[in-house]
């Protein structure tokens, strides 16, 4: 009995392991997706019986996390269905910049970038006013990108090009900036600060000459 008991839990959990694996399975994961998980994004590398072997792009280590867990987590597959990827790029300009003129240089930064879709008539690039801030007038470059793995760089890439299409065009990127405007701030109380009392030095009499007093006597 004490054999067929063990047997039967040894079966028991390699069944429930087989169905933590189908679960993960169910979730559409494979190894060589890209996901986002605990904030990151990440590379499946390897599906096991009882783990899961996680590559952390950004911070570079390797995760290796039970199955069971990972089943009970919201994890977002990038991969799936396809590498396409939808990207923002947010910049605020000037209110002095022309809103056609912004729109018009932030679409010819996507359609100079190889890695933004430009065939699918449904994942076009686009523009869009979003909204009047404080001290900028902000705009959405909005665009997919064709390969998702390269996120990251493809990012960077628009950044930089967004802030040097701009720039060869005159249009100032704007900063956060204040106007401070004082009222009726009275001028400063000028005193005049006594003199020192200085001593008074004693008077020397004056010595008669010998020839003004023979002239005298006269």
């Amino acid at each position: 009995l004490g054999a067929e008991g063990e047997g039967a839990d040894a079966c028991g959990e390699a069944v429930h392991l087989g169905l933590h694996g189908l679960l993960l399975l169910d979730q559409g994961f494979k190894t060589g997706d890209m996901i986002y998980f605990n904030d990151t994004y990440c590379l499946i590398r390897d599906i096991g019986l009882r783990s899961t072997k996680i590559y952390d792009i950004v911070n570079h280590v390797m995760i290796i996390t039970p199955n069971n867990s990972l089943a009970n987590q919201n994890i977002l597959n990038l991969t799936r269905p396809d590498r396409y990827y939808r990207i923002r790029i947010e910049v605020g300009v000037s209110y002095d910049s022309d809103p056609d003129q912004v729109e018009k240089l932030l679409l010819e930064v996507a359609e100079q970038n190889s890695d933004v879709e430009q065939d699918d008539p449904t994942r076009m690039p686009l523009v869009r006013f979003q909204d009047f801030g404080d001290s900028s007038l902000t705009f959405v470059l909005v665009a997919w990108i064709n390969n998702v793995i390269k996120i990251r760089q493809i990012n960077s890439d628009l950044h930089h090009q967004v802030f040097g299409k701009l720039k060869d065009a005159g249009v100032t990127i704007a900063f956060p900036q204040r106007d401070v405007h004082i009222h009726g701030v009275p001028e400063p109380a000028i005193t005049k600060s006594p003199r020192p009392a200085t001593a008074k030095s004693p008077k020397v009499a004056a010595k008669k000459s010998p020839k003004r007093a023979a002239k005298k006597k006269k």
